[in-house]
């Protein structure tokens, strides 16, 4: 039985000056504004005035579910748990995700969770769309080494990765789902898509007691990333180890 009615997914527009990564974005959030099982969208618009905002909703249509708001600086984990107690449904679980990926209707199965009193966190290893539209297990990006081409586009042998079976692990996670009870006693004021902030996250988690479950098995976040264009500013402040690669 479903154990929430609704689910509400939490995400973020920033400023993006590249057309093809900016029309990734789009896309990503237009699927889920797309999706039937996505109650209600939370979107935190990085901008500085109305006039802007009203220009960025223009990028998108049938936006009668989406609460766009504005915000000054990149979305944080403390700062979407904060718009979680503001928005105060407890009948509705909610999804927090990186801006570039989207849900299937396979998503309405977190309804399904007990989420223990808010001591469970979900967390979801994305899986990768070609270019050509297919679905495919997420692949390396190879980030980290020092010959990466940040702010630049570029095409990764996505059948070279699979036949290498180079893939990223159940450590890396794009999305996470928590109840309006989810409460963490631990600093998260970590902004979302820096390297390996969802480690830091997770390890929180788990060190805090909070039992964590991965559902790649059942529930698809799908990463709309073929333009490979990253910025190095995401790495920089940012530690390259991670604890619970083993």
């Amino acid at each position: 039985d479903d154990k929430f009615k609704y689910i509400t997914l939490i995400t973020q527009l920033y400023p993006e000056e590249n057309k093809n990564r900016l029309n990734e974005i789009v896309r990503s959030i237009q699927y889920n504004i797309n999706n039937p099982e996505i109650s209600e969208i939370i979107l935190l618009v990085e901008t500085s005035n109305d006039q802007k905002l009203q220009k960025y909703k223009t990028l998108f249509y049938n936006c009668d579910k989406v609460n766009f708001v504005i915000d000054e600086k990149r979305l944080t984990y403390s700062q979407a748990i904060t718009y979680a107690k503001i928005h105060n449904n407890p009948e509705s679980i909610y999804l927090l995700s990186n801006n570039d990926c989207f849900f299937t209707k396979d998503i309405s199965l977190i309804k399904k969770v007990d989420m223990a009193n808010g001591k469970r966190m979900l967390c979801f290893t994305r899986k990768d769309l070609t270019k050509d539209n297919i679905i495919i297990p997420a692949v390396e990006t190879g980030v980290s080494r020092p010959d990466y081409k940040f702010s630049t586009e570029f095409e990764i042998n996505a059948s070279e990765k699979v036949i290498e079976k180079k893939f990223i692990d159940l450590t890396s996670q794009d999305a996470w789902a928590f109840s309006l009870d989810y409460s963490p006693t631990f600093e998260c004021d970590i902004p979302l898509g820096t390297f390996n902030c969802e480690a830091g996250f997770t390890i929180d988690n788990h060190i805090s007691g909070i039992e964590l479950f991965n559902l790649i098995k059942y529930c698809s976040c799908i990463h709309i990333h073929s333009t490979n264009l990253r910025r190095s500013s995401a790495i920089d402040d940012h530690s390259f180890f991670n604890a619970i690669f083993k």
